[in-house]
């Protein structure tokens, strides 16, 4: 029937060990991408520092030297990266005081 699905209730207990095993294996593949760029991004912030460079994409392509892996949109990857640090800045600014208070 068009636009009826079936509900998980509604599956035999090997469609619903199937459905439960894709989920665990995107959730592994996920997983290693997380670490990817959490790693990626942790070495393109202390490269930036390092050498005083901006986060250009052209910056991040041609001077820190990111080669997209197979079948990897770099320009993406990019984004990706950036947001990570972004995210990372704005969790720290919520204490500023205490980075305040570092800096004395």
């Amino acid at each position: 029937m068009e636009g009826s699905y079936m509900t998980m209730t509604e599956l035999s207990e090997q469609e619903m060990a199937l459905v439960v095993a894709h989920r665990r294996a995107v959730r592994a593949a996920m997983q290693l991408d997380v670490v990817r760029l959490l790693g990626l991004a942790a070495r393109f912030e202390a490269w930036k520092m390092e050498h005083g460079a901006g986060a250009t994409y052209s910056t991040f392509c041609d001077d820190f030297g990111y080669d997209a892996q197979d079948g990897e949109n770099r320009h993406t990857t990019y984004g990706k990266v950036q947001e990570i640090i972004e995210s990372v800045y704005t969790l720290l600014s919520v204490d500023k005081a205490h980075y305040a208070r570092k800096g004395e």
